[in-house]
C-alpha cells in the first residue's frame, strides 16, 4: 500500500498588500526610535546621499523617464487639490527671496535682450501698433525731459513710496488725451507693482 504524499508547503508571495505592510511596519518601527537613534539615522542618511549623489540622481532620472505619464498623473493630481496651499507657500517664497528672484529674472531678460535683437525690435513694433496712445505719451515724456522742461527722474525721490531715488516717469492718469505728460517720478519697484495692481495713484 503506497504511503499518503506529503503536501506541498505554499510559499507566501510577496504581493501588493505585503509591500503596503512592509511600509507600516516600517514607519512603526521610525516611530519608536528615540531622538538620538533618529538623529544618528538622518546623519547616516545624509553621508549616503552626499557620497552616491550621482548615483542616486543617474537612478532618480532614469525612474522618472519610465514612469513619465504616471509621475505626470500624480502631479496633476496633487496641483489640482493643493492649489491654494502651493499659492501661499509660492507667495511667501517670493517675498523671502525677492532679491534674488529680482536679480535672477533681470540676467535672464539681459541676456535674452542681447542674444536676440532682432526679436526685441519686433516685439516693440508690435507693442507700438497695439498702444499707440502709450507710446506717443512716453515719447512726449522723454522729449520733455532732453529738452530740460522735466529734470530727470533719477534727480528725484519716488513718489508712491518716498523713500526710494525714482528711476522713471509713471503715467498714473493713463495715456488719455490730456494726459500724455502727466506724469510722476517713481522707482522701478513701485512702477511695476503699480501696473501689476492696474492701480493709478494721484
Amino acid at each position: 500500500m503506497l504511503g499518503r504524499r506529503k503536501r506541498r508547503q505554499r510559499v507566501p508571495r510577496h504581493g501588493a498588500h505585503d509591500d503596503v505592510a512592509h511600509e507600516k511596519g516600517c514607519k512603526a518601527m521610525t516611530q519608536q526610535l528615540t531622538e538620538e537613534q533618529k538623529a544618528r539615522k538622518s546623519a547616516y542618511n545624509a553621508a549616503y546621499r552626499q557620497q552616491n549623489k550621482e548615483r542616486l540622481a543617474a537612478h532618480q532620472k532614469a525612474y522618472r523617464e519610465e514612469h513619465k505619464e504616471t509621475i505626470s498623473k500624480r502631479e496633476a493630481i496633487y496641483r489640482e487639490a493643493h492649489k491654494e496651499k502651493r499659492a501661499l507657500l509660492n507667495s511667501a517664497w517670493h517675498a523671502a527671496n525677492y532679491d534674488s528672484v529680482k536679480f535672477r529674472k533681470r540676467a535672464t531678460a539681459t541676456a535674452w535682450r542681447l542674444a536676440n535683437p532682432d526679436r526685441r525690435q519686433e516685439y516693440a513694433i508690435r507693442a507700438r501698433e497695439r498702444n499707440p496712445e502709450k507710446h506717443a505719451g512716453r515719447q512726449l515724456v522723454n522729449l520733455e525731459v532732453r529738452y530740460g522742461r522735466f529734470p530727470p527722474p533719477n534727480a528725484m525721490v519716488c513718489r508712491m513710496c518716498g523713500e526710494a531715488q525714482a528711476q522713471e516717469y509713471h503715467h498714473h492718469n493713463g495715456y488719455g488725451p490730456g494726459h500724455e505728460i502727466d506724469v510722476i517720478a517713481v522707482c522701478r519697484e513701485c512702477h511695476t507693482a503699480a501696473h501689476r495692481k492696474g492701480e493709478r495713484t494721484a
